[in-house]
């Protein structure tokens, strides 16, 4: 197993900060098509492998993720949303997938990465 690359945490949340302003000026209805959602931004999974939501990097709220950068386009058939109140994230957005984020580290569209202070 090779080592996930490492990323400082300062660029990895300007780099999210960017998407999300992006996604903010976009996203008036809630809604985007997850094209939207840029090659390069880094995002995290809560849980494991068999889930199909992803937080851009620190918007989740949670501590224990995995983080991700995304190194492909996700198709039209993933969107982009408004994470609604009392779930994980609330408030913030999350890209919903039409397959789980195993089958996308599979195919190389997602690539775990480590975080450095």
């Amino acid at each position: 197993m090779t080592t996930p690359p490492v990323r400082p945490r300062a660029l990895t949340a300007q780099a999210t900060a960017l998407a999300v302003s992006l996604m903010d000026r976009a996203g008036a209805s809630g809604r985007l098509p997850a094209a939207d959602v840029k090659v390069g931004t880094p995002m995290e999974a809560v849980g494991d492998t068999s889930g199909t939501h992803l937080f851009p990097f620190g918007a989740s709220g949670e501590v224990d993720v995995t983080p991700y950068l995304l190194v492909h386009s996700l198709p039209l058939t993933c969107e982009a949303v408004r994470v609604p109140d009392g779930e994980v994230g609330a408030g913030a957005w999350r890209v919903e997938l039409d397959r789980p984020i195993a089958d996308y580290i599979a195919s190389g569209a997602l690539r775990e990465f480590s975080v450095v202070d």
